[in-house]
């Protein structure tokens, strides 16, 4: 047998990731695929009658795969560990392997893989991450320019660090605020605009801008699984009260009926700013994202998209208006 086509590097799982190998025509191709740890089996096919196969190892990929929010105490770089994926194929003495990504775009290096635009809004309680593709270890570092109507400020966020991989800037908003005040340079609220600058060394490879808004609490913060197989933040506005849903299980006894079970699930109502057409198409990813959580600031809770409609107004801005359960329902014992 032999390996005549390589699916491309950093391949999405959410696709297909194909190998094409060629064999004799009579030859008994046994196949075995492996885990990210090169060892593991977690997989085989066989193969006779033909001469050339297609092989699409992307299910293999996308059960080993695992995306989840980066949450560090402080302002940092994190390399989360299962948003990439190595999987390896093996026949006898001969070995392929490829990197697959968690998402359904292609990766590329030293690029924000996020649809966020350039400027997104944020609160100074609030947290955030964007995540950067890294092929050789370089050292990395992140600088934090405020502006405000009385001064400017720049402080390293991050000290270096040699980064490699998957690498996550991790904004924790009260840490950055602890920092300023440390430092004499006042408060978060003193300040309008945040610029996140990724540095090698004294060059700027990628930045990120944000404008600092009020906290409220009508505000619901949402993080979701994105396209690249990343995590993105964006705050809602709960629109209406809370609706409560109760689900009843009866039975019929000599009695009469009982309820034997009872489940209860909130559900909430969301609305976006009006937004242009590029936020829009960014935010509405959550409606499709394979995991969507609320922030609720020291945890994150998972919800279902049950609902959404995006709405037009005269002036050609959208808002996206979702309803959203708790991915666990409240049960209630009955005797």
């Amino acid at each position: 047998m032999q390996i005549v086509k390589y699916p491309p590097i950093y391949s999405p799982a959410f696709g297909e990731v194909v190998f094409q190998i060629s064999a004799a025509a009579e030859e008994l191709l046994e196949l075995d695929i492996l885990a990210n740890d090169q060892t593991t089996v977690i997989g085989k096919k066989r193969f006779r009658g033909s001469t050339l196969y297609r092989v699409n190892v992307a299910g293999y990929g996308r059960r080993q795969i695992e995306v989840t929010p980066q949450r560090p105490a402080a302002f940092s770089f994190a390399f989360p560990d299962k948003r990439i994926i190595n999987l390896t194929l093996r026949s006898g003495n001969v070995r392929a392997a490829t990197v697959m990504s968690a998402g359904t775009k292609q990766l590329d290096s030293y690029a924000k893989l996020s649809g966020s635009p350039d400027t997104i809004p944020i609160s100074a309680s609030q947290q955030d991450e964007f995540t950067i593709l890294v092929d050789d270890g370089i050292p990395l570092s992140a600088e934090a320019r405020l502006t405000g109507p009385d001064h400017n400020t720049t402080l390293t966020a991050i000290a270096s660090t040699t980064a490699a991989g998957l690498t996550s800037i991790c904004l924790n908003m009260p840490h950055l605020d602890t920092k300023l005040r440390a430092w004499g340079k006042g408060s978060l609220n003193d300040y309008e605009t945040l610029e996140i600058g990724v540095m090698i060394e004294t060059d700027q490879l990628l930045s990120q801008k944000y404008r600092l808004v009020p906290d409220s609490p009508d505000h619901i913060r949402l993080c979701w699984w994105n396209s690249f197989g990343q995590i993105d933040y964006y705050t809602m506005l709960r629109s209406v009260s809370d609706t409560f849903k109760v689900d009843k299980t009866r039975i019929y006894t000599q009695k009469g009926y009982k309820t034997i079970h009872t489940r209860g699930e909130t559900a909430m109502r969301l609305i976006s700013d009006f937004v242009t057409a590029q936020t829009m198409t960014w935010i509405s990813e959550i409606i499709a994202s394979p995991r969507v959580w609320i922030d609720h600031g020291n945890r994150i809770e998972p919800v279902e998209i049950v609902t959404d409609r995006i709405i037009t107004s005269s002036d050609n801005l959208l808002q996206l208006e979702i309803e959203l359960v708790k991915s666990e329902r409240t049960v209630y014992p009955h005797l």
